[in-house]
């Protein structure tokens, strides 16, 4: 299970290795792995949530994981570029260049 902290890190609250951008390298199509904490750039994010509706009674912060309950969000990194987390394929998240609007 994973957690969002105050510190923009996402973290597995069994092994507490965090989500991490692969050697550092802010590039299109870089790899985003799972890590040992280091607290660098690397392994900072934010979240954008992309709804903007009233909060049905079923929304809400949830203490336990950092996030706000049923509202879609990208994980975006707080390197330089700000590129966006996205599944690539079956068992691999990259960095991507996202071309929509964040909000």
């Amino acid at each position: 299970m994973w957690k969002f902290d105050g510190q923009n890190t996402f973290f597995n609250i069994y092994n507490d290795k965090v989500l991490d951008v692969q050697g550092g390298r802010d590039q299109e199509g870089n790899n985003v792995q799972v890590w040992n904490r280091n607290r660098s750039k690397a392994q900072q994010w934010k979240l954008i949530y992309v709804d903007k509706a009233e909060k049905p009674k079923n929304k809400g912060f949830d203490k336990d994981f950092g996030l706000e309950r049923n509202r879609p969000f990208y994980i975006v990194s707080k390197l330089t570029m700000e590129r966006v987390v996205e599944c690539w394929g079956a068992n691999n998240i990259i960095l991507s260049d996202f071309t929509g609007s964040l909000g």
